[in-house]
């Protein structure tokens, strides 16, 4: 037994507590590893196209333009009304990052002129990543359907409650899409009582006192107006009075 022999025990506290302090001063000594930012959204906003005219105008000479940088390890689209966003992710053996971020900027501008006229500047948002990071997902149970509305409203309450958590610094918020409405102008109406396009949407736009939540665009005759999460039900939207020219009203649905 150590206690029993002294000397023994003594040498051996000395050889833990040198070891000790030669690993303390020699190694390298970080509270969370170095992460550098490898994943970035590069988002086109498109007011006016659908889904499929997005994937096929935007989203694909997007992805086509990205894809020829050596450096990118993947690359994964999603089109929806309105918008197109692509997730770029960087090769593991990628440790000089700016650089190659800054050949992604450039590759954006250049996909420009394939773009439709509707599509906006590209933005890329290179995301932050840090060791202390969690990832809620919500989605409906199995074989059942949920109402977007009301998801929304559990994750507005969701983000609430997560926010006052002690220590936590900031919340982001992904795939949720205000809801949008498609309205149908004739364009037979639109000669007879001398309204345009862009005068109805500007109409529309007032219509709620919460406003709009991005700018309205029509391209020919179809509108596409993006409506706030506030506004439950579109019931009274039809019977909402256009105003004429010459002051008199008309119901949106008669055009």
């Amino acid at each position: 037994m150590l206690y029993r022999r002294p000397r023994l025990l003594i040498v051996a506290v000395l050889l833990i507590t040198a070891a000790g302090l030669n690993a303390f001063f020699a190694l390298p000594r970080l509270e969370d590893p170095v992460l550098r930012k490898r994943v970035g959204i590069a988002t086109v906003r498109c007011p006016g196209l659908n889904a499929d005219e997005i994937d096929q105008q935007v989203a694909l000479p997007l992805s086509t333009g990205v894809a020829e940088i050596a450096e990118i390890k993947q690359t994964r689209t999603a089109s929806r009304p309105h918008v197109c966003s692509m997730m770029i992710e960087l090769a593991d053996e990628v440790t000089a990052v700016e650089p190659v971020w800054s050949l992604v900027r450039e590759q954006l501008q250049q996909t420009i002129s394939q773009f439709p006229h509707e599509a906006q500047h590209p933005g890329l948002e290179v995301l932050p990543i840090k060791a202390s990071a969690a990832v809620v997902a919500i989605r409906p149970r199995e074989g059942k359907q949920a109402d977007p509305a009301l998801i929304r409203s559990f994750l507005r309450e969701l983000e609430d409650r997560l926010q006052a958590v002690p220590g936590t610094e900031s919340i982001s918020v992904y795939g949720n899409t205000p809801p949008t409405i498609s309205v149908q102008i004739s364009v037979e109406k639109l000669l007879e009582t001398g309204l345009t396009p862009a005068g109805v949407a500007e109409q529309l736009r007032s219509y709620t006192t919460g406003g709009f939540s991005e700018t309205t665009t029509i391209s020919g005759e179809n509108a596409a107006i993006s409506i706030p999460a506030e506004l439950t039900s579109f019931a009274s939207l039809p019977n909402q009075l256009i105003q004429l020219p010459d002051g008199s009203g008309i119901p949106l649905a008669s055009l």
